[in-house]
């Protein structure tokens, strides 16, 4: 007899979960990845990175363009007869290595070459995709240079240091520069910033409007104008950290993340309309306590970076810097996410949350003890209020009401150890350890997608959403759903990313900015006739 109930309840069960997953879970979860020809597939400018380029390892000059190979960030390039800069050649491009040792332009076959940590590429002009080259070494090629007789004209007029055109001068024959109030230069070849770091002149040359282009150790690009002797610095990189977020306010995009190298600017400032590059350095700023940036949000009057070591605050009409820690009222100083509902910022730390009212002085902390040691990963938007996901599933949390509660979720898959979570229109996303789901609100029904999980065995960071697409940051790459066709596609490095891993995402209209651990990836994903 009990032989018998025993059977009925394991059959009971079995129906049961038969009719569960077969509501709850889509089948033919299949991810897919490339299986064409990259270089005929995208166009170059469809994924365009920009890392750390402030080490500048060799120059060189064309007709049209002056190429700077750099250290972390592939090939700076300006356009001369434009007078701009255009977007940098990265392995996002076609190049083996964003490590650039030499860069030359042969004047014999009008092509580029460079040689990187893996090997020597040559720029296909036609497509303007790097590619593998045939050559072995690049000792063949001469790096172009002025003639005898226009070397000895100048050297019988030094004073006026009017060096003729892809002349290369030594340390020795540098003049003395004029340089901006924040810098100093003192012969034969260093610069001294505003903090008293000493950087170096590498590469040079001069071009066709008298310029004397220089490459440093650690400042980016320098231009020389040798008819009034200005010396001016113009950075068009990352500095040294691997980003993690990218926030846009109106005139700027404010980039951060954790440094490597010696270097530590954590956070950095890019103005688009005059393309300023702008650092700033915990160690130097007293009032900045820590710049390893984790998540930026910002509003019309301030800009709040989440770090390891607490929250920080700009005041974009002060100009001036507030850090807030435990020592405020923290629940932990490491810093996950934040988020801004109406003027009232959340912030998610590895300890519990807390939120900030303008004029964002003073740190809150909620009166009961939920989440109380519970690490917070991502924070989405819910109803009036805000989602909590965290490895203990997720949590509803009103900073108004003071209120948090337990969210139930009825997916197929596990709710403990979540890392991302979204709202789209009237549909809520989260994924974890176990796979991805959703919830449709108006019927309260839940789609999961299990398979997934066992196919990418990798970390969701973010997710986000464009039109019918949702997008999901991995350590594996861009994983990117088609609702419409319910099709999954993994983008890698071999598409076009700096780097698998992948922090955020940030939609901006057609493109996605991707901050990786290779540099901010931006992709033109919205291309007419290219499917993947």
């Amino acid at each position: 007899m009990n032989y018998q109930k025993n059977m009925y309840r394991v059959v009971t069960l079995l129906v049961y979960l038969v009719i569960f997953f077969s509501k709850n879970v889509l089948t033919g979860q299949v991810i897919h990845e490339q299986d064409f020809d990259r270089f005929t597939h995208y166009k170059s400018e469809d994924w365009i990175t920009y890392a750390p380029a402030l080490t500048i390892t060799s120059i060189d000059i064309s007709e049209d363009y002056i190429f700077f190979g750099t250290r972390y960030g592939g090939i700076l390039r300006y356009d001369l007869y434009n007078r701009k800069w255009r977007y940098p050649f990265t392995t996002s491009n076609g190049l083996s290595s964003n490590e650039i040792i030499q860069i030359i332009y042969n004047y014999n076959d009008f092509r580029w070459y460079a040689r990187t940590a893996k090997g020597i590429d040559v720029l296909d002009p036609s497509d303007n995709f790097w590619k593998p080259s045939y050559r072995e070494d690049l000792s063949s090629i001469e790096r172009r240079k002025p003639s005898e007789e226009e070397i000895n004209r100048f050297y019988r007029n030094q004073d006026s240091f009017r060096f003729p055109v892809f002349f290369r001068p030594p340390d020795s024959q540098l003049p003395d520069f004029f340089t901006p109030n924040e810098y100093l230069f003192r012969k034969p070849n260093e610069i001294l910033d505003e903090n008293n770091r000493i950087f170096r002149f590498t590469d040079r040359i001069v071009d066709q409007w008298r310029n004397l282009w220089l490459g440093t150790d650690g400042l980016g690009v320098a231009r020389a104008n040798l008819d009034n002797l200005d010396l001016i610095i113009n950075p068009q990189s990352l500095s040294d950290i691997y980003p993690k977020d990218v926030e846009f306010d109106a005139t700027s995009a404010w980039i951060g993340g954790t440094a490597f190298g010696n270097r530590r600017d954590g956070i950095l400032r890019w103005e688009f309309r005059n393309n300023l590059w702008q650092y700033f350095d915990d160690r130097f700023r007293f009032d900045i306590y820590n710049d390893q940036i984790n998540v930026i949000r910002a509003n019309q009057e301030f800009v709040f970076f989440g770090t390891n070591e607490g929250l920080v605050k700009y005041d974009k009409k002060d100009r001036d810097w507030h850090s807030f820690t435990t020592a405020h009222g923290l629940e932990n100083n490491l810093i996950s996410d934040l988020y801004f509902e109406g003027f009232t910022l959340i912030i998610a730390t590895d300890g519990g949350v807390n939120w900030s009212d303008p004029p964002y002085t003073q740190i809150n902390e909620p009166q009961d003890n939920i989440m109380d040691n519970v690490s917070i990963t991502d924070i989405c938007p819910y109803n009036e209020s805000v989602l909590l996901a965290s490895f203990r599933g997720l949590y509803y949390f009103s900073a108004t009401k003071d209120s948090t509660n337990f969210f139930e979720v009825d997916a197929a898959i596990n709710d403990i150890g979540i890392t991302a979570a979204n709202m789209c229109n009237d549909t809520l996303w989260f994924a974890g350890r176990s796979g991805i789901a959703y919830m449709d609100r108006k019927s309260g029904k839940w789609t999961s997608f299990t398979q997934i999980a066992e196919q990418l065995r990798s970390r969701i960071h973010d997710i986000k959403f464009s039109g019918h697409f949702v997008w999901f940051a991995t350590n594996d790459g861009l994983l990117r759903y088609d609702k419409k066709m319910d099709y999954w596609y993994l983008y890698t490095e071999r598409d076009g990313l700096a780097h698998n891993r992948i922090y955020n995402i940030d939609v901006q209209n057609d493109e996605l900015w991707l901050s990786t651990r290779g540099g901010v990836t931006i992709f033109r994903w919205q291309r007419p006739n290219r499917f993947e």
